[in-house]
């Protein structure tokens, strides 16, 4: 009887799956790039390796249904990626319990070159609220992020480590998912965060290391684009008007009439002289100010509106 029921259990190590697949093997060891692992999976003398190049690489299709091969125990499957040869990339399945798959690259196939390859779409990986799985093919804005991974500079000084939940949909990080019709069956994925203050930050890959019911992810945030960070804002925003005064250029507030027209991050960067008291004025004016505010206008003041849509 314990036979049996071993036979039965998913946790004996057996496996319900054809056994005439070829078996892949695992090891991991350190990766040349600081904080990564380097995973490879080998059978029959064919190496596919995971390291930093495939970690902002993802699946289309999350479930692959082409079994190829299997791990050693269980029901771990290797999977062909439609629209991949067998001899370039392989999904394999790395979860314990529930099935993970992770994507793994031909030893001898180059890594994937995000910097020269064009895309057609992207796609922000938000699973609720009005930014949800937000959609384009604008060349421009498509641009405007591979432009900020490929030239921009990291933050200084850098953003600390990022304590976030490991259950439920992240509000300010999230993967933006970008598609080329040279990388079939696979997308480009970096990662998105929003600071509180509106401020956009984009990342080719990040390292999240799990304690609890908590993750603290790390990152080489990079300042986003202009357009970019117009774009991905979930929250609605606030068309603002201010008063200049010609001899000076400094701004004042006149009016902040609500509206869902273009991003606080935008506002910073547009006057090119927002002071830290006036980005203060735009924040707590997204959180419930009064919709307008009047000043004195007089002559030496010209009206500018700085934000239209």
């Amino acid at each position: 009887m314990a036979i049996v029921l071993c036979g039965l259990g998913a946790g004996c190590g057996l496996s319900s799956m054809n056994p005439s697949l070829p078996v892949y093997t695992s090891e991991q060891t350190d990766s040349s790039h600081s904080g990564y692992r380097r995973t490879i999976v080998s059978s029959k003398g064919t190496i596919f390796v995971n390291d930093f190049e495939e970690a902002s690489l993802q699946l289309t299709d999350p479930d692959p249904r082409e079994v190829v091969g299997r791990r050693p125990w269980g029901d771990g499957k290797v999977c062909a990626i439609p629209g991949q040869s067998l001899s370039a990339y392989l999904a394999v399945d790395m979860g314990s319990e529930m099935p993970a798959y992770e994507v793994f690259r031909n030893l001898h196939h180059p890594p994937f070159d995000w910097r020269h390859a064009s895309f057609q779409r992207m796609r922000l990986a938000v699973s609720e609220g009005p930014a949800a799985n937000k959609e384009t093919t604008d060349p421009a804005l498509i641009d405007d992020v591979l432009r900020a991974l490929r030239e921009g500079t990291p933050a200084q000084p850098p953003l600390p480590p990022l304590r976030l939940p490991v259950t439920g949909s992240p509000t300010r990080m999230f993967a933006v998912l970008l598609f080329s019709n040279q990388l079939p069956g696979l997308v480009f994925r970096p990662s998105c965060y929003l600071e509180e203050s509106g401020k956009v930050y984009l990342s080719e890959s990040i390292l999240a290391n799990f304690t609890g019911n908590e993750q603290m992810v790390k990152a080489e945030w990079i300042p986003a684009g202009n357009l970019f960070a117009r774009w991905v804002q979930p929250w609605p925003l606030l068309r603002l008007s201010f008063l200049r005064p010609a001899h000076t250029g400094a701004l004042c507030f006149r009016e902040v009439p609500t509206a869902a027209a273009e991003t606080l991050a935008a506002a910073s960067e547009t006057t090119r002289r927002v002071t830290s008291i006036e980005r203060l004025f735009i924040i707590a004016a997204s959180r419930g100010f009064p919709e307008s505010v009047t000043l004195p206008a007089t002559s030496m003041w010209e009206q500018s509106e700085l934000l239209t849509h």
